[in-house]
């Protein structure tokens, strides 16, 4: 099926009269230039979008690490906050385990005067105490006295100790806790160099990709302005062989059928099959290879790749007609730019390159340009 993508400056070779065969021979040799120059042209073009595409791709990724930076970094100053609360918790019990150590000290030194007391007096003391109570009662009491105080300097030393142990063991878990924040804030320090260390090369690379896309660019205006030249040159010479008067002779209509061995219409003109534009030829169905044939006498303009075609032929008839002849593979083009053709004579192979869904020829008629596009006419009359 025909595509769109017929180049302004094609249309600029298209549009111009007959020339001498020096002349000729120029024009072919600059649009020879032109198409090469026109196919790097095109290969830088993409190449700039592929650059262009991974910048932005390598672009997201810097984004991407940076945002992750950014959350390990919050990460870190949230373990650094609870690493100083922490500290000033475990500074607060070591001061409390301090006055506690102290406390159960003392209570341990009176306990162990008492006991020394007992030792050195043995139990005189304790029955000189009961024995010089003046009556049962007051014995009693006395007794119960002694009994007291042995309790509360026991319970005493026991409730000390037992502190002493509660602040040992919040003193050990904040201990734990700490060395937990700190392995965190460890790995998570680790992780940020590691994020910046990608970022930095995700940077360099950016940079390089950058500067190739700088000089692809660079290239893309240089082989524009070459373009531009030889388009120029083009005109040039084709406005020079225009005032030779070289005419071409024509047959009178109808031109001859463009593939003799089939008349199978696959689209036809006006033709829309899903397209948003109409079909601006006739799609003729043949086996790969089958002769194609000039539809009238005339002088080849254009022979070779084409955005769409594949590969195409361009014939210049009398009164400026052109016959355009697409989709056939490079090997299937037969004859060159500036060559004169013959009614019948065979000009191409049957192909299938391009934009297209089968062997067949896309067979155009037109007039001229209008906006770099082709101008067509409904082949049918005049095959």
């Amino acid at each position: 099926m025909q595509r769109r993508g017929v180049s302004a400056v094609l249309a600029g070779v298209l549009l111009t009269g007959m020339a001498l065969p020096v002349a000729q021979a120029n024009v072919a040799d600059s649009q020879r230039q032109l198409q090469e120059i026109q196919a790097k042209h095109k290969n830088t073009a993409a190449q700039i979008q592929q650059l262009r595409s991974r910048a932005v791709t390598i672009e997201e990724q810097i984004q991407q690490l940076q945002n992750q930076v950014q959350q390990t970094q919050q990460q870190i100053s949230d373990l650094q906050g609870q690493l100083q609360s922490l500290n000033a918790q475990i500074a607060d019990t070591e001061q409390k385990l301090t006055a506690a150590e102290e406390q159960l000290q003392i209570r341990q030194d009176l306990l162990n005067q008492r006991l020394r007391a007992m030792y050195e007096d043995g139990t005189v003391s304790y029955l000189e105490v009961l024995l010089s109570s003046t009556s049962f009662s007051d014995f009693v009491d006395r007794l119960y006295a002694l009994k007291t105080i042995a309790e509360q300097d026991k319970k005493l030393l026991e409730d000390t100790k037992k502190k002493r142990d509660q602040v040992q063991a919040l003193k050990a878990q904040l201990e734990a806790e700490r060395q937990q924040q700190q392995a965190a804030l460890a790995r998570m320090s680790d992780t940020k160099r590691q994020l910046e260390a990608q970022k930095q090369m995700q940077q360099e690379q950016l940079s390089q990709v950058q500067q190739a896309k700088q000089q692809q660019e660079q290239q893309y205006a240089q082989e524009q302005a070459a373009m531009d030249s030889l388009s120029a040159a083009i005109q040039a010479q084709l406005a020079a062989m225009q005032q030779s008067n070289v005419v071409v002779e024509g047959t009178s209509h109808p031109w001859l059928w463009p593939v003799p061995s089939s008349h199978t219409i696959t689209s036809d003109y006006g033709d829309t099959g899903g397209r948003s534009v109409p079909h601006n030829g006739v799609d003729i169905g043949a086996p790969l290879g089958s002769p194609i044939v000039a539809v009238d006498d005339g002088v080849v303009v254009y022979a070779g790749p084409a955005s769409g075609f594949g590969h195409w032929i361009v014939i210049r008839h009398a009164n400026g007609l052109m016959s355009v002849y697409g989709h056939m593979y490079a090997s299937g083009v037969l004859v060159a730019p500036g060559q004169q053709v013959k009614r019948g004579q065979v000009i191409g192979l049957v192909g299938s390159d391009g934009e297209s869904t089968g062997p067949h020829l896309h067979f155009s008629v037109i007039t001229g340009f209008s906006g770099g596009r082709m101008v067509t006419v409904n082949p049918h009359g005049y095959i």
